[in-house]
Protein backbone atom coordinates (compact mmCIF):
# COMPACT_ATOMS: atom_id res chain seq x y z
CA UNK A 1 0.00 0.00 0.00
CA UNK A 2 1.36 3.68 -0.44
CA UNK A 3 2.74 5.10 2.42
CA UNK A 4 0.64 8.29 3.37
CA UNK A 5 3.68 11.02 2.93
CA UNK A 6 1.07 13.68 2.74
CA UNK A 7 2.89 15.51 6.14
CA UNK A 8 5.67 16.24 4.33
CA UNK A 9 6.59 19.30 2.30
CA UNK A 10 9.20 17.55 0.49
CA UNK A 11 8.26 14.17 0.18
CA UNK A 12 6.47 13.40 -3.56
CA UNK A 13 2.90 12.13 -3.78
CA UNK A 14 2.40 8.53 -5.30
CA UNK A 15 1.80 8.48 -8.78
CA UNK A 16 0.43 5.91 -11.19
CA UNK A 17 2.42 3.53 -13.04
CA UNK A 18 2.24 3.08 -16.88
CA UNK A 19 -1.41 1.79 -17.76
CA UNK A 20 -2.11 -1.63 -19.64
CA UNK A 21 -3.25 -0.54 -23.40
CA UNK A 22 -7.13 -1.00 -23.37
CA UNK A 23 -9.63 -0.08 -25.42
CA UNK A 24 -12.38 1.48 -23.82
CA UNK A 25 -15.94 1.76 -25.05
CA UNK A 26 -17.87 4.70 -24.30
CA UNK A 27 -21.74 3.28 -23.62
CA UNK A 28 -24.73 4.14 -25.18
CA UNK A 29 -26.79 6.90 -22.92
CA UNK A 30 -30.52 8.55 -22.95
CA UNK A 31 -32.04 11.26 -21.01
CA UNK A 32 -35.66 12.43 -21.54
CA UNK A 33 -36.04 16.18 -21.18
CA UNK A 34 -38.89 18.43 -20.55
CA UNK A 35 -37.20 22.35 -20.33
CA UNK A 36 -39.54 24.49 -18.23
CA UNK A 37 -41.01 28.09 -19.13
CA UNK A 38 -37.28 29.50 -17.99
CA UNK A 39 -34.87 26.93 -19.18
CA UNK A 40 -33.85 25.81 -22.83
CA UNK A 41 -30.72 23.16 -23.39
CA UNK A 42 -27.75 23.21 -25.44
CA UNK A 43 -26.49 19.60 -26.15
CA UNK A 44 -23.19 19.93 -27.90
CA UNK A 45 -22.20 16.50 -29.86
CA UNK A 46 -18.77 16.32 -28.52
CA UNK A 47 -17.60 12.97 -30.31
CA UNK A 48 -19.78 11.33 -32.58
CA UNK A 49 -23.41 12.10 -33.51
CA UNK A 50 -26.33 12.94 -30.77
CA UNK A 51 -30.13 12.79 -31.54
CA UNK A 52 -33.20 14.47 -29.82
CA UNK A 53 -36.45 12.72 -30.65
CA UNK A 54 -39.22 15.34 -30.56
CA UNK A 55 -42.39 13.99 -31.06
CA UNK A 56 -42.71 11.73 -34.20
CA UNK A 57 -39.12 13.70 -35.56
CA UNK A 58 -35.89 13.13 -34.63
CA UNK A 59 -33.17 15.98 -35.28
CA UNK A 60 -29.20 14.97 -35.63
CA UNK A 61 -25.98 16.52 -34.69
CA UNK A 62 -23.22 15.55 -35.94
CA UNK A 63 -19.73 16.03 -34.48
CA UNK A 64 -18.68 19.59 -33.75
CA UNK A 65 -22.86 20.52 -33.92
CA UNK A 66 -25.02 21.59 -30.89
CA UNK A 67 -28.77 21.57 -31.36
CA UNK A 68 -30.53 24.20 -28.90
CA UNK A 69 -33.57 22.92 -27.30
CA UNK A 70 -36.21 25.53 -26.58
CA UNK A 71 -38.01 26.18 -23.57
CA UNK A 72 -41.68 24.31 -22.92
CA UNK A 73 -39.95 21.21 -25.22
CA UNK A 74 -40.67 17.96 -23.97
CA UNK A 75 -37.99 15.57 -25.84
CA UNK A 76 -35.53 12.50 -25.58
CA UNK A 77 -31.68 12.80 -25.93
CA UNK A 78 -29.57 9.90 -26.45
CA UNK A 79 -26.32 9.13 -28.14
CA UNK A 80 -25.36 6.03 -29.86
CA UNK A 81 -21.93 4.03 -28.37
CA UNK A 82 -18.77 5.67 -28.56
CA UNK A 83 -20.45 9.14 -28.65
CA UNK A 84 -20.03 11.76 -26.31
CA UNK A 85 -23.05 14.52 -25.41
CA UNK A 86 -22.59 17.85 -23.65
CA UNK A 87 -26.21 19.21 -22.24
CA UNK A 88 -25.71 22.60 -20.79
CA UNK A 89 -28.93 23.82 -18.71
CA UNK A 90 -29.72 27.29 -19.94
CA UNK A 91 -31.51 29.93 -17.91
CA UNK A 92 -33.43 32.03 -19.70
CA UNK A 93 -35.69 35.34 -19.94
CA UNK A 94 -37.32 37.65 -21.46
CA UNK A 95 -34.73 38.53 -24.08
CA UNK A 96 -34.10 34.59 -24.84
CA UNK A 97 -37.60 35.01 -26.90
CA UNK A 98 -35.42 35.33 -30.02
CA UNK A 99 -35.00 31.72 -29.77
CA UNK A 100 -38.35 29.90 -29.63
CA UNK A 101 -37.47 26.85 -31.85
CA UNK A 102 -35.15 23.98 -32.04
CA UNK A 103 -31.85 24.82 -34.06
CA UNK A 104 -28.64 23.55 -35.01
CA UNK A 105 -25.09 25.77 -34.83
CA UNK A 106 -21.55 24.77 -35.15
CA UNK A 107 -19.23 24.27 -32.06
CA UNK A 108 -16.20 25.35 -33.27
CA UNK A 109 -12.64 24.55 -31.84
CA UNK A 110 -12.42 28.21 -30.93
CA UNK A 111 -15.59 27.89 -28.54
CA UNK A 112 -15.23 24.54 -27.36
CA UNK A 113 -13.13 25.40 -24.35
CA UNK A 114 -15.89 28.18 -23.58
CA UNK A 115 -18.60 25.73 -23.29
CA UNK A 116 -17.30 23.46 -21.44
CA UNK A 117 -16.12 26.32 -18.56
CA UNK A 118 -19.66 27.24 -19.00
CA UNK A 119 -20.97 23.54 -18.16
CA UNK A 120 -18.89 23.17 -14.91
CA UNK A 121 -20.45 26.75 -13.85
CA UNK A 122 -24.14 25.56 -14.91
CA UNK A 123 -24.24 22.75 -13.41
CA UNK A 124 -22.37 23.21 -10.39
CA UNK A 125 -25.25 25.43 -9.01
CA UNK A 126 -23.11 28.59 -8.02
CA UNK A 127 -22.69 29.46 -4.58
CA UNK A 128 -22.91 32.84 -3.30
CA UNK A 129 -20.06 32.26 -1.34
CA UNK A 130 -17.54 31.25 -4.70
CA UNK A 131 -18.64 33.59 -7.38
CA UNK A 132 -15.97 32.36 -9.42
CA UNK A 133 -15.62 29.32 -8.62
CA UNK A 134 -19.04 27.67 -7.69
CA UNK A 135 -18.62 24.99 -9.72
CA UNK A 136 -18.64 21.06 -10.19
CA UNK A 137 -15.62 20.71 -8.43
CA UNK A 138 -17.08 23.16 -5.86
CA UNK A 139 -19.89 21.70 -5.16
CA UNK A 140 -18.36 17.75 -4.98
CA UNK A 141 -16.08 18.94 -2.41
CA UNK A 142 -19.14 20.59 -0.55
CA UNK A 143 -20.32 19.28 2.64
CA UNK A 144 -23.30 18.02 1.52
CA UNK A 145 -24.60 14.68 2.04
CA UNK A 146 -26.86 15.13 -1.03
CA UNK A 147 -23.96 16.27 -4.28
CA UNK A 148 -26.83 18.71 -5.52
CA UNK A 149 -28.31 20.24 -1.94
CA UNK A 150 -28.34 23.77 -1.61
CA UNK A 151 -28.19 24.65 -5.48
CA UNK A 152 -28.60 28.38 -6.70
CA UNK A 153 -31.51 30.29 -8.14
CA UNK A 154 -31.17 31.15 -12.31
CA UNK A 155 -30.39 34.30 -11.00
CA UNK A 156 -26.97 33.40 -9.69
CA UNK A 157 -26.72 31.69 -13.56
CA UNK A 158 -27.78 34.82 -15.37
CA UNK A 159 -24.32 35.40 -16.58
CA UNK A 160 -23.04 32.00 -18.11
CA UNK A 161 -26.44 31.16 -19.42
CA UNK A 162 -26.48 34.80 -21.29
CA UNK A 163 -23.64 34.37 -22.73
CA UNK A 164 -24.43 31.14 -24.41
CA UNK A 165 -28.09 32.55 -25.26
CA UNK A 166 -26.27 35.28 -27.11
CA UNK A 167 -24.07 33.22 -28.56
CA UNK A 168 -26.55 30.32 -29.81
CA UNK A 169 -28.55 33.20 -31.57
CA UNK A 170 -25.24 34.95 -33.01
CA UNK A 171 -24.17 31.64 -34.73
CA UNK A 172 -27.61 31.03 -36.01
CA UNK A 173 -27.25 33.92 -37.72
CA UNK A 174 -24.32 33.67 -39.00
CA UNK A 175 -22.07 36.31 -36.88
CA UNK A 176 -19.72 34.21 -35.92
CA UNK A 177 -17.72 36.57 -33.69
CA UNK A 178 -20.58 38.17 -32.45
CA UNK A 179 -20.61 36.95 -29.23
CA UNK A 180 -17.62 35.48 -27.38
CA UNK A 181 -17.38 32.26 -24.78
CA UNK A 182 -14.97 32.84 -22.07
CA UNK A 183 -11.92 29.84 -22.62
CA UNK A 184 -8.34 30.67 -22.42
CA UNK A 185 -9.48 34.45 -21.17
CA UNK A 186 -11.25 32.75 -18.05
CA UNK A 187 -10.53 34.24 -14.51
CA UNK A 188 -8.50 32.42 -12.05
CA UNK A 189 -10.32 30.72 -9.06
CA UNK A 190 -9.94 29.23 -5.71
CA UNK A 191 -11.96 26.19 -3.51
CA UNK A 192 -10.59 27.74 -0.14
CA UNK A 193 -9.80 25.59 2.59
CA UNK A 194 -12.23 22.90 3.09
CA UNK A 195 -12.88 19.92 4.46
CA UNK A 196 -15.53 17.95 2.83
CA UNK A 197 -17.65 14.46 3.44
CA UNK A 198 -16.84 13.11 0.05
CA UNK A 199 -13.95 12.13 -1.37
CA UNK A 200 -13.39 13.58 -4.97
CA UNK A 201 -11.41 12.53 -7.90
CA UNK A 202 -10.14 16.30 -9.55
CA UNK A 203 -9.13 16.30 -13.02
CA UNK A 204 -7.13 19.23 -14.34
CA UNK A 205 -8.53 19.09 -17.92
CA UNK A 206 -7.11 22.27 -18.90
CA UNK A 207 -4.62 24.65 -17.38
CA UNK A 208 -2.90 24.44 -13.97
CA UNK A 209 -3.78 24.00 -10.16
CA UNK A 210 -2.05 24.42 -6.77
CA UNK A 211 -3.88 22.21 -4.11
CA UNK A 212 -2.51 22.14 -0.46
CA UNK A 213 -3.13 19.25 1.23
CA UNK A 214 -2.00 19.22 5.13
CA UNK A 215 0.73 21.85 4.57
CA UNK A 216 1.77 20.06 1.02
CA UNK A 217 1.57 22.00 -2.13
CA UNK A 218 0.97 19.78 -5.08
CA UNK A 219 1.34 21.42 -8.95
CA UNK A 220 -0.94 19.94 -11.12
CA UNK A 221 -0.81 20.60 -14.97
CA UNK A 222 -3.23 19.73 -17.88
CA UNK A 223 -3.99 15.68 -17.68
CA UNK A 224 -3.45 15.73 -13.66
CA UNK A 225 -5.76 14.27 -11.57
CA UNK A 226 -5.67 14.13 -8.25
CA UNK A 227 -7.62 12.31 -5.23
CA UNK A 228 -9.24 14.92 -2.39
CA UNK A 229 -9.67 12.63 0.03
CA UNK A 230 -12.70 13.23 2.67
CA UNK A 231 -12.41 15.06 5.40
CA UNK A 232 -8.76 16.36 5.02
CA UNK A 233 -8.74 19.91 4.58
CA UNK A 234 -7.84 21.19 1.20
CA UNK A 235 -7.07 24.38 -0.95
CA UNK A 236 -7.41 24.89 -4.40
CA UNK A 237 -5.57 27.74 -6.61
CA UNK A 238 -6.28 27.01 -10.31
CA UNK A 239 -4.78 29.55 -12.97
CA UNK A 240 -6.74 31.47 -15.48
CA UNK A 241 -8.21 29.44 -18.48
CA UNK A 242 -7.92 26.42 -15.92
CA UNK A 243 -11.16 23.74 -16.92
CA UNK A 244 -11.21 21.54 -13.49
CA UNK A 245 -13.55 18.46 -13.51
CA UNK A 246 -14.35 16.31 -10.72
CA UNK A 247 -15.05 13.00 -12.53
CA UNK A 248 -15.96 10.99 -9.54
CA UNK A 249 -17.37 11.43 -6.04
CA UNK A 250 -18.72 9.61 -2.93
CA UNK A 251 -19.08 10.25 0.54
CA UNK A 252 -17.05 8.72 3.08
CA UNK A 253 -12.73 8.69 2.43
CA UNK A 254 -12.76 4.99 1.20
CA UNK A 255 -13.45 5.46 -2.49
CA UNK A 256 -10.29 4.35 -3.84
CA UNK A 257 -8.80 2.00 -0.97
CA UNK A 258 -5.44 4.29 0.13
CA UNK A 259 -4.43 6.80 2.52
CA UNK A 260 -1.86 8.69 0.67
CA UNK A 261 -1.92 12.21 -1.84
CA UNK A 262 -2.32 9.97 -5.41
CA UNK A 263 -1.45 12.03 -8.27
CA UNK A 264 -1.99 10.96 -11.53
CA UNK A 265 -1.40 11.69 -15.25
CA UNK A 266 -3.84 10.82 -16.99
CA UNK A 267 -3.38 9.58 -20.58
CA UNK A 268 -5.11 11.04 -23.96
CA UNK A 269 -6.10 8.18 -24.80
CA UNK A 270 -8.34 7.71 -20.94
CA UNK A 271 -9.46 11.71 -21.52
CA UNK A 272 -12.59 10.67 -23.89
CA UNK A 273 -13.65 7.65 -21.00
CA UNK A 274 -13.20 10.67 -18.17
CA UNK A 275 -14.83 13.00 -19.81
CA UNK A 276 -18.12 10.25 -20.40
CA UNK A 277 -17.70 9.80 -16.37
CA UNK A 278 -18.05 13.27 -15.49
CA UNK A 279 -20.89 13.91 -17.46
CA UNK A 280 -22.40 10.30 -16.52
CA UNK A 281 -22.00 11.36 -12.75
CA UNK A 282 -23.39 14.82 -13.37
CA UNK A 283 -26.33 15.12 -15.46
CA UNK A 284 -29.04 12.90 -16.20
CA UNK A 285 -27.17 11.66 -19.91
CA UNK A 286 -26.42 8.00 -18.69
CA UNK A 287 -26.04 4.43 -19.88
CA UNK A 288 -29.01 2.49 -18.11
CA UNK A 289 -27.95 0.98 -15.23
CA UNK A 290 -25.22 3.85 -14.53
CA UNK A 291 -24.90 4.87 -10.70
CA UNK A 292 -23.91 8.14 -9.76
CA UNK A 293 -21.36 8.29 -6.81
CA UNK A 294 -20.91 4.97 -6.57
CA UNK A 295 -17.69 2.39 -6.51
CA UNK A 296 -15.34 3.51 -9.88
CA UNK A 297 -15.07 1.12 -12.63
CA UNK A 298 -12.21 -0.83 -12.60
CA UNK A 299 -10.15 1.38 -15.66
CA UNK A 300 -10.39 4.38 -13.83
CA UNK A 301 -9.25 2.59 -10.77
CA UNK A 302 -5.97 1.89 -12.85
CA UNK A 303 -5.80 5.31 -14.38
CA UNK A 304 -5.18 6.20 -10.98
CA UNK A 305 -3.08 4.01 -9.67
CA UNK A 306 -4.97 2.16 -7.21
CA UNK A 307 -3.89 -1.64 -7.92
CA UNK A 308 -3.72 -2.62 -3.97
CA UNK A 309 -7.40 -3.27 -3.79
CA UNK A 310 -9.75 -5.86 -4.97
CA UNK A 311 -10.87 -5.67 -8.39
CA UNK A 312 -14.50 -3.87 -9.35
CA UNK A 313 -16.42 -5.38 -11.89
CA UNK A 314 -16.31 -3.02 -14.54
Amino acid sequence: MPRDDSCDKHAEPTRSRPLRKTSLILAAARMEVTTRSTEGTLLWAHTGPAYVDVGDARLRANEGQGLWIPPDTQCTVSTPRDSLAIPLPVFTDESSCSLPDIMTVAVTEEVRAGLLWHFTRLHGRLQGSLPRSGDLLALACGAHDDPYGGGASPADLATPSQQITEWVSASAEGRRHAAELPASDTPPSTVRARTGTSTVLAWVYRGSARVSIKGREHVLQSGDAIVLRAHIPHHIDAEAGTILLPVVARAGAGLFGFDGVQVARVPSERELPLLHTVISTHTPLRPEGFQPFSEPPRWLRETIGAQDTPPVPG
